[in-house]
């Protein structure tokens, strides 16, 4: 059957990716079913114009194989046959060596592996993007995306989320297939900018266009009731069409399909072509169909019990099998694979399954992936168990725990097991489940591997702290924290496990329901294990794990641990425990006020993208962020947020919700911020951090405070600082307790002193710079619930200047406002104060917080005082008018926004009337489509 001379239906979609290819780099998805034209749609591409200039490079994705790391990028960069100039590589792209040896006069020299899968992933990552920017502009052309391999998935994210200039990514991929956690459709969400993806959906023909495609197949117009038919049977697929008409190939132009000869779909055909293949040619298409993958004629041969090549032709010249470009024999689709597997019976398919195995298992390199679901085909479990274990090595080997745990976890569900194989299979899949499987899948599974009576004691407590690990990863702190607890008991015999949970179990996770003491306890008995435990890699961490826990509980003695810590290491697993225990003490500087100490740190790690390990990375940029937010550095804020919360465990979105929902608030978007405040303090509290509620909780009480809420405020105010009393830790609280105290003040001022005077004697003496500085804010704040006016304006003036130093501008700024406010209550000038923190507000964009200090000058007849020349702002949008066209585009009446911003309405009308005019637009409806940037 020839092929059509002109693609049918696909001109628009053909236009748009011509034009993604010839722009500055970016990414292409063309998605489809099977058969649908997503190939044709890539060659009339690639034989076009629009890559004139242009290299390509081109790689597929495969259903079953062996694991092989970025297996469809490699394989496209492997096909590179223009120069590459070298000049243009650093030496990170020496990386590439071990996977592209037929590069080895190209590249730089051979980096010394490092010891640790995932570094050595991240340095092909840049590698591949560094190969590819020298060869720009260059089009990586990948297929079958669905097929995709966790690791290449990475690697594709890392390219779209960090693009080269003049790289253009264009893939294939069949929607409905795949696991949902490599979902190819999900690849732009981390594009920074996502005008630069193009994303086609090919849908089948329609009737005329079947017809169209149907008469050029056949070399003649085809009666309508025909096409119809033929439209009807395929569904308009076009794979489908051209099987279809392969069986009317030299006959005269039909007039009507006999539906006992035309399938629905194409499993007909293909059933009527082995039918007059002859016995060879279908037994060598029934062996290309049980081996799944393309194969060399003699492969194929050696599967279907014969020798004659002349078999592998025959299926070649009946339209059966297709000699692939590169190289072997195989189906034109996994369609007609799938017709002619599932038209062999039983016995049939047993037989054919153990010849392959047994053929495979003389081959160099035995493909023991394939190997292992041959023998499950076939009946022969145990050997099947063998080569997954052996699978799974390879694949860990490589650093790909994804397809480890994969095969892993299907051995493991084989029938009649052996005890002593079962728990070694056991071992692996817990330490490979950790970084290969979604937590919430391993969550699932290791406590099935923990439950089944074949599980020796020895390898419990291993496997149970793999599952404590995860769940604490995950944010189930008080499931994680009973695991580690039984998983302690279980190691008793194993010094250096136990010492790895028992340290575990010292870190504070902000837990309300385990005493201070219970985590020194744990930690003390970590500390004393260290004598039996002979690995130095998990004395480092124990010793990390030691200085994070008393830094994160302030105490004096963590500065002469910290100092004692080092910087370095010389192997890569103590390596990564120096870098694990730095991005820990990030969080505590950060935490404690101690902002320039993180920075130091993070300044040190440098790009947290090169840290070898995921979760490492996103505590890493988990520091930045909350850095970043208290030092009011709040630029791409919510992008951050996005990226980290799609990226990261489940553990860190309350954190996240947090910062976003206090920005809200500052940001006047004021119906955002409570649902996200209201969602991080409405989470279970024994698997919430301490710290991301008395965080939390202080934003919504000042919301509630401002539009009256008082009862609520009170008693939001009161649980979470209750919370902060019985854990004991009061440094905890910095954030809670100065809001907290003004609205009790409000309520019972008796009871506000009591707090104020419990935190201010929990946090004395204790390292603890944040915690100083809102003691002297929870004072200014009493002072003013009992009247006395100058005395609090003192005392906030003293707690800004305290917020300054860290620097933490925004609690400055709130401070200088309150220290305004209670000079104007005492008859005194307080302008100033309250345009300073104008200024600051204005700088940081916190319009809310703005809007309130402006209406508190306006309530006195008091005006900020302009700067030297204000500027006009003409056609431009004024800093108030941009607040208002923001909150209405996001739905909010006049009224809403007058509360909000502290204006009038008639204000807001005003403000509003003028925006339109400035930008153009005819209906505030049209303030939420982008008009205002």
């Amino acid at each position: 059957m020839r092929v059509a001379r002109s693609m049918i239906g696909r001109q628009p979609q053909l236009r748009s990716v011509s034009a993604a290819v010839t722009g500055p780099g970016g990414l292409v998805l063309i998605g489809g079913a099977a058969g649908i034209g997503k190939t044709r749609l890539l060659a009339e591409l690639l034989g076009s114009t629009a890559l004139a200039g242009r290299r390509v490079l081109t790689g597929h994705c495969h259903p079953v194989g062996e694991p092989f790391l970025f297996g469809p990028v490699i394989e496209a960069l492997g096909t590179m046959r223009a120069p590459l100039d070298p000049t243009r590589l650093s030496p990170v792209a020496g990386a590439l060596h071990p996977l592209l040896p037929e590069l080895s006069g190209i590249l730089p020299p051979a980096l010394p592996p490092s010891g640790d899968p995932a570094t050595d992933r991240h340095r092909v990552m840049r590698a591949v993007a560094e190969v590819l920017g020298a060869l720009a502009p260059v089009v990586l052309v990948l297929e079958d995306l669905h097929w995709v391999d966790a690791h290449s998935y990475d690697l594709l994210r890392y390219l779209t989320r960090t693009p080269v200039a003049g790289v253009t990514l264009v893939c294939t991929y069949r929607p409905d297939e795949g696991p949902a956690e490599l979902s190819v459709a999900a690849l732009p969400a981390g594009m920074a900018d996502r005008t630069r993806c193009t994303h086609l959906a090919l849908e089948p023909l329609d009737p005329a266009e079947v017809a169209a495609l149907a008469a050029d197949l056949l070399g003649a117009p085809v009666p309508a009731e025909f096409a119809r038919d033929l439209h009807d049977c395929t569904s308009g697929i076009p794979f489908a069409v051209e099987e279809v008409l392969s069986l009317f190939e030299g006959l005269e132009t039909p007039g009507r399909l006999d539906p006992r000869v035309v399938p629905a779909g194409i499993r007909d055909p293909i059933r009527a072509r082995l039918a007059l293949a002859g016995p060879d040619a279908a037994a060598v298409t029934h062996a290309a169909a049980v081996l799944g993958t393309p194969a060399p004629a003699d492969l194929l041969l050696a599967v279907a019990g014969g020798s004659d090549p002349a078999a592998v032709t025959g299926a070649v010249s009946a339209g059966l099998l297709w000699s692939l470009p590169g190289g072997g024999y195989g189906f034109r689709h996994a369609l007609a694979q799938h017709a002619v597997y599932n038209h062999l019976g039983d016995l049939r398919l047993r037989a054919l399954h153990a010849r392959a195995a047994a053929v495979l298992a003389t081959v160099a390199d035995p493909p023991h992936a394939r190997l292992a679901e041959h023998h499950r085909r076939c009946g022969q479990y145990l050997e099947s168990v063998r080569h997954a274990e052996l699978a799974a090595d390879s694949a860990t080997a490589r650093g790909d725990d994804a397809a480890g745990a994969a095969l892993l976890r299907a051995a493991l569900d084989t029938l009649d097991l052996p005890a002593d194989n079962f728990a070694r299979l056991a071992r692996k899949l817990g330490k490979a489940a950790m970084y290969g499987l979604p937590p919430e899948e391993s969550m699932r599974l290791l406590p099935r591997v923990l439950a089944d009576p074949l599980l020796p004691d020895e390898a419990r407590g291993e496997i149970r702290l793999d599952l404590a690990l995860v769940l604490r990863s995950a944010g189930q702190d008080l499931a994680s924290y009973a695991a580690f607890v039984r998983a302690v008991d279980e190691l008793a015999d194993q010094p250096a496990l136990a010492a790895r949970a028992m340290a575990a179990l010292a870190m504070p996770m902000g837990r309300r329901d385990v005493a201070l003491s219970e985590h020194l306890g744990w930690l003390d008995r970590a500390v004393a294990l260290l004598p039996r435990v002979p690995d130095p890699a998990v004395r480092l961490a124990v010793r990390m794990n030691q200085a994070y826990t008393l830094d994160s509980l302030h105490s004096p003695d963590a500065e002469r641990l910290i100092a004692a810590l080092p910087t370095g290491a010389d192997t890569p697993q103590e390596r990564l425990q120096v870098a694990r225990g730095w991005g820990n003490l990030a969080i505590t500087a950060v935490d404690s006020g101690r902002y320039r100490r993180a920075a130091d740190i993070l300044a040190f790690v440098g790009d947290p993208a090169s840290f070898p390990e995921r979760l490492g990375r996103i505590t890493y940029r988990t520091a930045a962020l909350r850095l970043d937010w208290a030092t009011g550095h709040w630029t791409d804020l919510e992008t951050r947020i996005g990226e980290l919360r799609e990226d990261g465990p489940s553990r860190v979105a309350p954190g996240l919700a947090t910062i976003g929902g206090l920005h809200d608030l500052a940001t006047a978007d004021l119906a955002s911020a409570e649902i996200r405040l209201r969602q991080v303090l409405a989470t279970d509290p024994a698997d919430t951090t301490l710290e991301y509620r008395t965080e939390a909780a202080p934003g919504l009480i000042r919301l509630l405070v401002s539009r009256g809420d008082l009862d609520e405020a009170v008693s939001t105010a009161r649980r979470e600082v209750a919370a902060v009393g019985a854990v004991g830790c009061w440094p905890w609280g910095a954030d809670l307790l100065p809001t907290a105290v003004a609205a009790l003040a409000r309520h019972d001022p008796a009871e506000a002193r009591d707090w104020s005077a419990a935190f201010t004697a929990g946090v004395d003496g204790l390292h603890a710079p944040l915690a100083a500085a809102a003691v002297l804010d929870c004072a200014a704040r009493l002072a003013e619930a009992t009247g006395a006016q100058a005395e609090a304006a003192d005392g906030y003036r003293r707690a800004a200047a305290a917020y300054a130093e860290l620097p933490r501008p925004y609690d400055a700024a709130q401070a200088t406002e309150a220290a305004g406010r209670c000079l104007l209550a005492a008859g005194r000038d307080g302008a100033g104060p309250l345009g300073e923190a104008i200024a600051t507000y204005d700088r940081l964009g916190a319009a809310w917080d703005a809007a309130r200090a402006r209406a508190a000058l306006r309530a006195h007849g008091l005006r900020v005082s302009p700067r030297r020349g204000r500027r006009g702002y003409g056609t431009e949008l004024s800093p108030r008018e941009r607040d208002v066209v923001r909150l209405a585009g996001l739905g909010h009446s006049n009224r809403e926004i007058a509360a909000t911003l502290f204006l009038s309405e008639r204000t807001v009308e005003e403000h509003v009337a003028k925006a339109m005019r400035k930008l153009g637009v005819r209906s505030r409806r049209e303030f939420g489509t982008g008009a205002t940037t």
